[in-house]
């Protein structure tokens, strides 16, 4: 037996669409029954379902556990469409040997695709303050109490990414500028078409400054 949910929380309030979340989630253990459940809302696909199908104008894009999904998307649509704050994607380059350069500096990663512009995806909770090859200037922040999200112009581009940050006593001023980088191993790279390149990391050790002897 299959029961069909097409968008049943769709027009309760915020406070019960998370009450009824975990509603249907013990019914679904209590009954052992499938569930194909229907939704635009990347929070109830996370939180009720053991294995998420990502559709986009007809077109199975992906499927898999929601860590799979969350981890590894092998689409830049689903890396944006799952996650809040969505996925930060700047702009790459593949170069002929099969280095990868994001704003000007290289990453500690290679690939086997051809040379060419690409496109770096890297979390939010993985952009990490204070250190790292890159800086740039706070424009926004939101402090939700047990985190914070620090909006941040990427100096020398017209890029802009958040940072999700656990420690919401230490946030940098507004207007400031601050370094920030990140490991290899946070770093999702996508053709121009937006389909997954496969990554091989060169050194476990994250993006930064050279040391000053």
């Amino acid at each position: 037996m299959a029961f069909l949910f097409d968008e049943p929380l769709s027009n309760l309030d915020a406070k019960l669409r998370v009450h009824m979340r975990a509603e249907l989630a013990e019914l679904h253990r209590r009954l052992k029954a499938t569930f194909v459940y229907v939704t635009h809302d990347q929070a109830e696909a996370m939180t009720m379902s053991s294995r998420i199908a990502v559709m986009m104008g007809g077109e199975l894009i992906q499927a898999g556990t929601p860590a799979e999904i969350y981890n590894e998307p092998g689409d830049i649509r689903v890396a944006e469409f799952i996650g809040s704050p969505k996925i930060n994607v700047l702009p790459g380059r593949i170069r002929k040997d099969g280095g990868v350069d994001v704003l000007g500096t290289a990453l500690k990663l290679t690939c086997n695709a051809a040379a060419g512009d690409c496109r770096i995806g890297v979390r939010p909770e993985r952009v990490e303050l204070g250190t790292g090859p890159f800086s740039g200037t706070v424009v926004h922040l939101e402090n939700l109490g047990a985190e914070a999200f620090v909006h941040l112009a990427v100096e020398g581009t017209g890029s802009r990414l958040i940072a999700r940050l656990a420690d919401v006593k230490h946030l940098p001023a507004m207007a400031s500028s601050v370094a920030f980088g990140f490991a290899p191993d946070a770093v999702r790279m996508f053709d121009p078409a937006g389909k997954r390149i496969e990554l091989r990391v060169e050194q476990a050790e994250r993006i930064r400054e050279p040391a000053h002897v």
